[in-house]
């Protein structure tokens, strides 16, 4: 009898180890917990230069893929710097506030997945330039029905923090451990309202900077752009450099173009052009017109949009493109790691 306690005492001390182990292990396998997020950014989205009657004035296969391949990847947000849709230009006649609709409808995955998107005007929702371009440095006319159609359409998707005029146009926005600004280009033609931008970031205490508007700072292949003002444009790119941003994304031509500039202070801060979205294609291959001007990788053969993972340490920046044949298969062609090196302002 004794003999059988004593059996049965070590088959439950060995069962009690046994329980207690696999819950060690358990524990210990378990990945720990991460702060980890996720946003995208893609723009000129735009349909193409036929002016047949009753367009959608959008890619709407691209808009699509894009905004399902978005929601796969569990963004928190997107930025969408400008150029939804055709405007003003070979509309087929449809009305500015159909193509804002279709746009929305398109991208109908994202909104229905509660994934906030900001967006900022590009020149389709601004007006027509001088053609063909006769006087540098490109004047626009502005189409005010076209911007009362945009302001209404997405203006109460974007903060109302801008600076007087640009209200919805022009803004920021803290998410998590980043600050946003999105800025307009058309108020003040191929120029930022500098003074309301140095304020924004004064007071930014996030570890990440991200801006965003529709112009290159840089030229690549429009040579209306931030460029026509070199002294402001200057003036923006060091403010950037000077409140730890590193990143500048943007839109305009209609390729995909990764180069970075360093600042007044010498810190390199990237231009990520991403018009490659939908819109007609532009061809585009070195040199940039500026020496200042590193380019680190460029494309103007797929569609693809920018996929930012934001950690603690580091950004991981992905371009991840399709070549616009078959179901979407979307293919990570570009990525570099930016890490946290300095502390806000």
């Amino acid at each position: 009898m004794r003999r059988n306690l004593i059996a049965f005492a070590i088959i439950v001390l060995c069962l009690f180890v046994a329980v207690f182990a696999a819950g060690c292990v358990g524990e210990d396998s378990t990945e720990p917990e991460t702060d980890q997020w996720r946003f995208a950014v893609f723009c000129d989205t735009r349909g193409d230069n036929n002016n047949t009657s009753g367009k959608s004035g959008i890619n709407d296969l691209v808009v699509g893929a894009i905004a399902r391949a978005i929601v796969n990847d569990s963004c928190d947000l997107v930025l969408v710097p400008g150029d939804m849709a055709n405007g003003w230009c070979q509309n087929g006649s449809t009305p500015y506030e159909v193509q804002f609709t279709n746009w929305k409808r398109a991208m109908e995955p994202v909104y229905s997945a509660g994934i906030t998107v900001h967006t900022i005007r590009g020149n389709h929702e601004n007006g027509p330039l001088d053609w063909p371009h006769s006087s540098y440095p490109y004047t626009p006319h502005p189409d005010p029905a076209l911007k009362a159609a945009y302001v209404d359409a997405f203006g109460s998707d974007n903060p109302g923090n801008g600076p007087s005029g640009e209200e919805r146009l022009t803004y920021s926005f803290t998410h998590k451990n980043a600050f946003f600004v999105g800025l307009d280009t058309y108020i003040n033609p191929h120029r930022v309202n500098q003074e309301w931008l140095e304020g924004q970031m004064e007071n930014n205490s996030q570890p990440y900077v991200f801006v965003f508007g529709h112009e290159p700072a840089f030229e690549v292949n429009h040579p209306d752009c931030m460029a026509c003002y070199p002294n402001e444009r200057d003036e923006f790119w060091n403010s950037i450099g000077s409140a730890g941003g590193r990143i500048y994304f943007c839109g305009h031509d209609h390729l995909y173009n990764r180069a970075y500039v360093p600042d007044g202070s010498g810190s390199e801060i990237h231009q990520m052009v991403i018009g490659s979205c939908g819109a007609p294609s532009a061809s585009w291959s070195p040199p940039y017109n500026d020496s200042r001007v590193v380019g680190e990788y460029r494309n103007d053969l797929d569609y693809g949009y920018v996929l930012v993972t934001v950690d603690h340490e580091y950004a991981e920046v992905e371009w991840i493109a399709w070549d616009g044949t078959g179901d979407p298969v979307w293919t990570t062609l570009d990525n570099f790691t930016l890490s946290v090196t300095t502390s806000p302002p």
